[in-house]
């Protein structure tokens, strides 16, 4: 759920505020970079993200430029529920 994962944010760093909002609508830019998948099962949005993908993603992020994108076959699918 997105508040979990708000919760978890929060307690891993707990001089960042950040809302639950915010989770959400940064799970949607990733989507629409192709970091993560989404589905929708049983009511719930669900997002997988490549295992490989999001450390490029994140590393992305930091250095401002575009990184190499590993291929979708050999990245490990990690699920998380919002």
């Amino acid at each position: 759920m997105a508040r979990e994962v708000t919760d978890q944010l929060a307690q891993d760093h707990p001089d960042r505020a950040t809302s639950v909002q915010t989770v959400r609508n940064n799970l949607e830019t990733l989507v629409k970079k192709n970091a993560v998948e989404k589905s929708h099962q049983q009511g719930s949005a669900m997002y997988t993200a490549f295992a490989d993908t999001a450390a490029t993603a994140a590393a992305d992020d930091a250095a401002g430029g575009v990184a190499e994108e590993a291929p979708e076959t050999a990245a490990e699918k990690v699920p998380a529920e919002v």
